[in-house]
């Protein structure tokens, strides 16, 4: 067989690929984060299912998709009506709440989309009355900055 019909051997490492489609404008923000986070998860995942030793390859490819060129039953959505989708459900049932704390010591869950977070020295957080938040992204902390009315940190 050619190159482009080559059989990967069983004894191979396992191929994954991972496709996220978003707004144009967050996949700079963003895009770093989620190949790092899908990375994980998948491996993570895989190693659960097939043992420690499983040392899988994950490709994630995250692709950056003009505003109006998304839609929902018909209906095109902009980046804003898509976060809401994805987050409002969540967003809503933590309104007031504080931080939620994350599955183990040291993380949180952010407060705009439900993903774990690490707090660390890199992360990115935002203190409101006393209460730390982590965020998966500056994007994330932009939008619950002005849920909360408060500015938008500069770093």
């Amino acid at each position: 067989m050619g190159r482009r019909g080559r059989t990967v051997g069983a004894d191979g490492p396992q191929r994954y690929v991972v496709r996220v489609r978003i707004p144009s404008p967050w996949v700079k923000e963003v895009a770093a984060e989620f190949v790092e986070r899908y990375t994980r998860i998948v491996a993570d995942t895989v190693r659960e299912l097939l043992g420690a030793e499983a040392a899988p390859q994950v490709w994630v490819e995250v692709h950056g998709v003009r505003e109006g060129t998304l839609g929902l039953d018909g209906q095109v959505m902009g980046a804003e009506a898509i976060a809401q989708l994805f987050t409002g459900s969540w967003r809503e049932s933590v309104r007031g709440r504080g931080p939620v704390p994350g599955p183990e010591p040291g993380t949180v869950h952010c407060p705009v989309c439900s993903m774990v977070v690490r707090l660390h020295d890199s992360a990115i957080i935002l203190e409101h009355e006393g209460n730390l938040y982590g965020y998966c992204s500056k994007h994330c902390r932009r939008a619950h900055a002005e849920e909360l009315g408060v500015p938008v940190p500069a770093a």
